[in-house]
């Protein structure tokens, strides 16, 4: 999943990704992680974040490499998961100290 965000990724093709039957990898997904688009998508999260403090791609390059539809649903995706829109998050990381410590 990491190496090709822009995969659409379900239970079906990550189960024959891991040689399993597919009922079998969605109890163990909802088991220790919860549902396939939740746990894709906070694994793009990690890496949208990533992207905001060190590099200066757009929202919308971002959004695009990381297989998101638009990237007002990207938008509404980080803000759900991190609380704040990405755009602060940016502003944050380019006003900060934060960036100096890698």
């Amino acid at each position: 999943v990491m190496n090709n965000y822009c995969h659409t990724w379900n239970v079906k093709s990550l189960a024959q990704e891991l040689n399993m039957s597919e009922s079998t990898f969605k109890k163990r997904m909802y088991k220790e992680v919860g549902s396939v688009n939740e746990f894709v998508n906070k694994l793009k999260i990690v890496e949208s974040l990533r992207r905001l403090r060190r590099t200066t791609d757009s929202l919308t390059q971002i959004s695009n490499d990381l297989g998101f539809c638009s990237s007002s649903y990207f938008t509404q995706v980080f803000t759900r998961h991190i609380g704040v829109l990405p755009s602060r998050i940016r502003d944050y990381f380019n006003n900060s100290s934060f960036n100096e410590e890698s």
